[in-house]
């Protein structure tokens, strides 16, 4: 059996240049995106949710979700859903909150953060996988949904087909139930 000893693994590695991705093609993972591993995609426990997002440069990664200890959401004002927006994860500490320079909300004491169209995946399957309570994700997911969906009427339109959507998490949990998430 391989040990399995990092929070997240990713197909490909970084490269030295700016946003550089190496080796992709590559079966075995990357732990952390940087070091080689004999670890593939079969070897990871269920609990390791394949997810493509900015923080690992759009490679293909698989996030640990259970042993979560602490969550943190910041969203942005804007046409896109999820596009900009921000979950911190955190498995050994509890996340901070703080004042930026700039007056932004910043956070301290996490480990891993996702952006974009995965973040209901990670966070229905830190749910599942961590004996944590996301009810304040969950609130501030609505929040920014129920924004979205009253300013950014045409982008809503789209991104839904016309269909009206009044529960985000219901719309999902459906998709993802067909999906085996």
């Amino acid at each position: 059996m391989k040990k399995i000893n990092s929070n997240w693994y990713t197909r490909g590695k970084y490269g030295r240049e700016w946003r550089e991705i190496i080796d992709t093609e590559n079966e075995e993972l990357y732990s952390m995106g940087q070091y080689p591993t004999k670890i593939k995609k079969e070897d990871l426990p269920k609990d390791y949710i394949q997810f493509k997002s900015r923080s690992i440069w759009y490679m293909i990664g698989y996030l640990k979700t259970s042993g979560v200890k602490d969550l943190y959401y910041i969203y942005t004002k804007e046409n896109h859903l999820f596009k900009d927006d921000y979950l911190y994860i955190s498995y050994d500490k509890k996340i901070e909150e703080i004042k930026g320079k700039y007056g932004n909300d910043e956070v301290r004491y996490f480990d891993f953060f996702i952006s974009g169209g995965d973040i209901i995946k990670i966070l229905f399957a830190i749910e599942k996988n961590s004996d944590i309570d996301i009810t304040k994700i969950r609130n501030k997911i609505k929040e920014k949904f129920e924004w979205w969906k009253e300013n950014e009427q045409d982008d809503y339109e789209r991104s839904f087909g016309g269909k009206k959507i009044d529960d985000i998490f219901e719309y999902y949990e459906k998709i993802l139930s067909k999906e085996g998430v």
